[in-house]
């Protein structure tokens, strides 16, 4: 078949030309012609490789056409995955029959590899020609059989993998292209109108060489065929059409991911909205909606292949679609705030629960869900209306306004970032001004910042237009400027004196479902019960006389007290007090929301405990304001009213009666009133089960009162030694406290030292309690328990120390290394000059002497018999004299 319309092919390229060489695909997209072919070129060497691996042997059949396909998929250069590529491929292998599967490889490793010439591509063809019509003759279901009419595609695509520029693919495109030029018949042999179709690509290169001096691939040929089928597209494009998709699968959630959304199910059942399937054209824009695990949009896509047939693996056979290829992902937009969008009104989205895999969307919906997704969400607002302009109480569900940016007289509204940064979709809550002063209804807007001539300006005007929602449960202004969401925010600041004003979504959600103030009473009532708790004490610590210790504390909780846990130091005081309160949290939390700790300081004054005047950052000039501190942080933080119980770490460390000040009456349950203001005078009220409902209804109203409910409580630490050296407590101090005991237990009976307090190998002891919390202690509890007994006790015959020191000696042993095991001495030295030595400071010279001198006693009576230490005498004398700056034992 001869070239006999040169001038055809040659007014087409030209046509072509003037097109900038863009041409589109069978399913709408507009291509670059340069482009196209680049990306060819570099997806090559992937798929040339795949095909020598099988030719080669170094994979099999099935592996080939998987990673073919797979090629296919992640870059649509070349259409393998059609019908007459991957499907008849995958036919092919589908329909092998199990006693002649080993030829199909063999056969097609020789049919693939590229032909000498074109006779020898024709015998190709009808060698596989015959291999089909044999399949199709004994199959019983010929439609699960591959079609002759494929092989010429088939093996030509393989054959110009090899030689780009040689061989061109029996694409339909261009088959059709060039019948509707009526330079093209087929004559119905498939080998000789492949070997025709050859000699045509052949002769339309040089007809298009000779006419522009230029060097033409076949690949350009290709592409100028795709534009005369396609031109309408180029010369018209289609706007482009928005969809929702719901998407199960979350595996092509990459840049260039590709998904099949199919148009039938698996049993072979029709899928609802089969329109939106049909409709479908590439270049169409999608928001892919995830239900699980959140209900939400979570990513922008576009449609690259409209509606056609690919093979399905799961099906067994092709199964009609459109192809979706991810773009990005996106923040994400949550249901509960698409579904009040005005612009899905009357959308099966939202109207039928979002019932189909692809619904299709209006440009404003998509643009709007869009700018929504891609922020996170939207911004939320709260909107002030003045009933002299216009009433929200007297607005019908769905009427709008238009609210300007502007007043009348032509002056901006305050919070004018609110006005640019409003957009559509965003929810906002109507508050009215005047005459209930109260939250009274909810709306959305509708457009952003643009320009409207109104009947109260002259010229056009800026603003929002908002639509109103319907009416919500009043909330007034008293109960919005109590909660703790809205604190520090523009609107309280101002009263609500403006326009519009940005909300966090928290502060949004807590006014929208704030509980109504009878509620809030009855929260506060119920947490004035008296307290009633049973504790346990810390695994990780053992007290011989547990009982007697876990009575004292918990009489003393229920009975209204606090506490100051008293001892020598190491004793687990502080610890001591941090479980109780963890105990407390985990039990009570009806009453009881958490606790603070702190260490005091000889510094500390009310400013620090209570709180006093500080400069505003939000203001301009000198203003001061009131800023609470620790204790009134327990109380009531950010507007909120709270009870967490307050841990104070060697409390005589502080000046009580300058750190405390009014706080002694509030800890006999006496309410005072601060001589500090914010909008309201600063009071801390003490409240017990008599409390009046207007005096509740007072406290959760203002701010400024910060409540002590009845199961309040401070615990605080103390170590005996330090009466003496720090803050004496005053009486009046002690009075409001029940001190609790936390000591030492004997460490000698009948005048022998007690190595049963750290064997690992007894039942219950410091020992077995250690070793619970770090395993890795039992080796030296089992090689030096007895000598640290010793030391310890000798230590305690001079100045008490209590067992978390001894867990501290027992750790550096462990960390020491492996010699502890043979001789722990060195290792115990070390020990306690780190640990122990701090801890005698103060002590007489002769005393600290005395007490080095007994580290290295011999002979020492124990429940384990006669133990003699191996500390380093001379090295403890040194570090002592160094220590503690004694002089050398020859001048005493």
């Amino acid at each position: 078949m001869a070239l006999d319309k040169p001038e055809e092919i040659i007014r087409v390229w030209d046509s072509y030309a003037d097109a900038e060489f863009r041409y589109a695909s069978s399913d709408g997209t507009v291509h670059d012609h340069g482009e196209q072919n680049s990306k060819r070129r570099e997806q090559l060497p992937t798929r040339i490789d795949i095909l020598n691996r099988f030719l080669d042997r170094e994979i099999d059949l099935k592996t080939f056409r998987s990673e073919m396909v797979s090629a296919e998929a992640s870059n649509r250069l070349w259409g393998f995955s059609g019908t007459s590529g991957g499907m008849f491929l995958n036919m092919l292998i589908s329909t092998a029959e199990p006693d002649h599967e080993p030829e199909l490889p063999a056969l097609l490793r020789e049919l693939l590899i590229a032909p000498e010439n074109k006779d020898a591509a024709g015998e190709k063809i009808r060698r596989l020609e015959r291999r089909v019509e044999d399949i199709r003759s004994r199959i019983d279901n010929v439609q699960k059989a591959p079609h002759a009419g494929s092989i010429p595609y088939f093996l030509s695509y393989f054959w110009q993998l090899q030689e780009p520029d040689t061989y061109p693919i029996y694409y339909k495109s261009i088959r059709d292209a060039l019948s509707n030029l009526d330079i093209w018949e087929p004559g119905g042999d498939y080998a000789e109108d492949y070997i025709e179709f050859w000699k045509l690509n052949e002769e339309i290169r040089d007809a298009i060489e000779t006419h522009t001096g230029d060097e033409i691939h076949l690949w350009d040929i290709e592409r100028l065929c795709l534009y005369w089928l396609n031109k309408e597209m180029i010369d018209e494009p289609e706007t482009a059409q928005y969809f929702w998709i719901n998407s199960a699968s979350t595996g092509w959630y990459q840049e260039g991911g590709e998904a099949f959304y199919k148009t039938t199910q698996a049993d072979g059942t029709e899928r609802r909205n089969i329109e939106a399937y049909e409709q479908a054209r590439p270049g169409d824009q999608v928001l892919v909606y995830r239900n699980a695990p959140r209900q939400a949009i979570v990513g922008k896509a576009r449609v690259t292949e409209g509606l056609h047939e690919e093979y399905v693996e799961s099906y067994d056979g092709p199964a009609e679609g459109i192809t979706i290829t991810w773009d990005r992902s996106l923040e994400g937009v949550e249901w509960d705030d698409i579904t009040r969008l005005p612009q899905l009104e009357g959308n099966p989205v939202v109207e039928s629960n979002n019932p189909y895999v692809v619904t299709e969307l209006s440009e404003d919906a998509y643009t709007t869900l869009l700018r929504l997704a891609e922020a996170g969400g939207p911004n939320h607002y709260w909107v002030t209306s003045n009933h002299r302009q216009w009433d929200v109480q007297s607005m019908t569900e769905g009427e709008e306004i238009f609210y300007t940016a502007f007043s009348e007289a032509g002056a901006p509204r305050n919070q004018q970032e609110a006005f640019e940064a409003a957009g559509a979709g965003d929810p906002v809550l109507f508050y009215a001004s005047a005459p209930t002063s109260a939250i009274v209804g909810e709306g959305t807007v509708v457009e952003g910042l643009h320009t409207e001539q109104t009947e109260s300006h002259e010229e056009p005007v800026e603003g929002v237009t908002i639509r109103y929602d319907g009416s919500i449960e009043p909330l007034d202004w008293s109960t919005v400027e109590s909660m703790p969401e809205l604190a520090d925010t523009t609107v309280v600041r101002t009263n609500g004196r403006g326009a519009i004003f940005s909300l966090s979504e928290e502060a949004f959600k807590a006014l929208r479902h704030e509980n109504p103030l009878e509620d809030r009473i009855e929260s506060l009532r119920e947490r004035l019960a008296r307290l009633s708790v049973s504790v346990d004490l810390p695994d990780e610590l053992y007290y011989e006389s547990e009982d007697e210790l876990q009575r004292q504390i918990q009489a003393s909780l229920n009975s209204g007290k606090h506490i100051i846990f008293t001892g020598p130091p190491g004793t687990g005081k502080t610890k001591l007090a941090k479980h109780v309160c963890e105990r407390v949290v985990a039990t009570q939390g009806e009453l009881v929301d958490d606790y603070r700790f702190t260490t005091a300081t000889a510094e500390w004054t009310t400013f620090d405990t209570i709180g006093g005047y500080v400069p505003n950052r939000t203001a301009e000039g000198d203003e001061l304001v009131f800023q609470p501190r620790i204790f009134l942080d327990c109380f009531r933080r950010d507007g909120e009213i709270r009870n967490e119980w307050l841990v104070i770490d060697e409390i005589n460390r502080s000046d009580i009666d300058k750190a405390f000040g009014q706080l002694f009456s509030v800890l006999s349950g006496d309410t005072v009133q601060l001589p500090y203001e914010r909008d309201k005078p600063v009071e801390i009220a003490s409240l017990d089960e008599s409390t009046s409902e207007e005096r509740l209804e007072s406290i959760v109203t203002t701010p400024d009162i910060f409540p002590v409910t009845p199961s309040w409580r401070l615990l605080a630490t103390m170590n005996t030694y330090d009466k003496t050296s720090l803050y004496e407590l005053s009486y009046a101090f002690m009075r409001r406290f029940n001190f609790v005991h936390v000591g030492v237990p004997p460490l000698e009976k009948d005048g022998q030292v007690r190595t049963s307090l750290l064997d690992p190998n007894e039942d219950e002891n410091y020992a077995t309690a250690w070793i619970e919390a770090d395993e890795s202690l039992r080796d030296v509890l089992e090689t030096a328990h007895k000598q640290t007994a010793v030391v310890w006790h000798k230590v305690n015959q001079h100045q008490t120390i209590g067992p978390s020191i001894v867990r501290d000696i027992l750790g550096y042993l462990t960390a020491a290394g492996p010699d502890v095991p043979t001789d722990p001495g060195p290792a115990l030295t070390d020990a306690v000059v780190a640990l122990v030595f701090p801890q005698l400071e103060g002590m007489a010279p002769q005393a600290q002497r005395s007490l080095v001198d007994s580290l290295t006693a011999t002979g020492v009576q124990t429940e384990s018999g006669p133990i003699d230490l191996t500390l380093d005498g001379d090295r403890l004398e040194r570090k002592a004299e160094d220590f503690f700056d004694l002089p050398p034992r020859t001048d005493e």
